[in-house]
């Protein structure tokens, strides 16, 4: 099915303000332009300036909640949930502890498992330790425990392997780390708990509740009161000038009802 995506953004008076089309699901990617056409949109306009922008989960990325879009910004947060591979069965668990011993290489005992050598260097460094078997890590670190490491890390005094094995994250998860002790981006765990410390105060979750009575009955009148459920046209040019007439119908609503009270 050939489909797009609907961006919309409301006022608390349920006025659009910016509306906007894109061909991807996911949403996180359409924050920033769509807050950034909402400024465009209302300086043209000469309504002055957005106060604060609320956006649900969907929109949640740590760049996203720190981005500058000249307003405060609250999104609603999401915790990834921590990947952890299943626990291995007792007899991989003994091959690896032989590993761990120096009794087998790596290669060894992926032969003998039928795996990677690197799964059995991955795993044997998860369940064990110089002292013998330890408990895996189930949740991320915290950063007063991974900043002290990635400091080490960025000064060279460790290597991003050694790194990688002491906090068992992900590589990946290490450059990111890195990337936020470096001053270059803001690390997204840190983001999720400052947007939650903001969202947990009074004046945040009495803003972020009218997003609800906000937004969704924008979607709610256009779908089941005006009837559109589905575009028309084909196109994405077509499509966003049909989506942006649509919208223009709600707003003249909207605003007949408010003339005639």
């Amino acid at each position: 099915m050939q489909g797009y995506n609907a961006q919309t953004a409301a006022t608390t008076q349920q006025i659009v303000v910016a509306a906007e089309v894109t061909a991807t699901t996911n949403d996180q990617p359409h924050f920033v332009p769509i807050a950034m056409a909402v400024s465009e949109n209302l300086a043209e306009a000469g309504a002055g300036k957005v106060g604060t922008f609320v956006a649900d989960a969907g929109y949640w990325t740590g760049a996203n909640g720190t981005a500058d879009v000249g307003a405060e910004v609250l999104i609603a947060t999401r915790k990834p949930p921590w990947r952890q591979a299943e626990r291995p069965d007792d007899h991989k668990i003994t091959i690896l502890a032989k590993v761990n011993r120096g009794e087998l290489s790596q290669r060894q005992a992926g032969d003998i498992l039928g795996v990677s050598y690197t799964w059995v260097r991955d795993m044997t460094k998860r369940y064990f330790g110089k002292d013998g078997p330890r408990q895996a890590r189930t949740a991320q670190p915290e950063p007063d425990e991974w900043i002290p490491v990635i400091e080490r890390l960025a000064r060279g005094e460790i290597s991003k392997r050694a790194a990688t094995d002491e906090l068992q994250v992900s590589a990946g998860r290490v450059n990111t780390m890195l990337a936020h002790v470096r001053g270059e981006a803001v690390d997204p765990e840190i983001a999720r708990h400052a947007m939650d410390a903001k969202l947990a105060t009074e004046a945040g979750t009495d803003a972020y509740r009218k997003r609800q009575h906000s937004i969704e009955p924008v979607f709610g009148n256009v779908k089941g009161n005006l009837g559109y459920r589905r575009f028309t046209r084909r196109g994405m040019t077509a499509v966003h000038a049909e989506w942006r007439l649509i919208c223009s119908v709600h707003n003249l609503l909207k605003l007949r009802t408010a003339t005639t009270a």
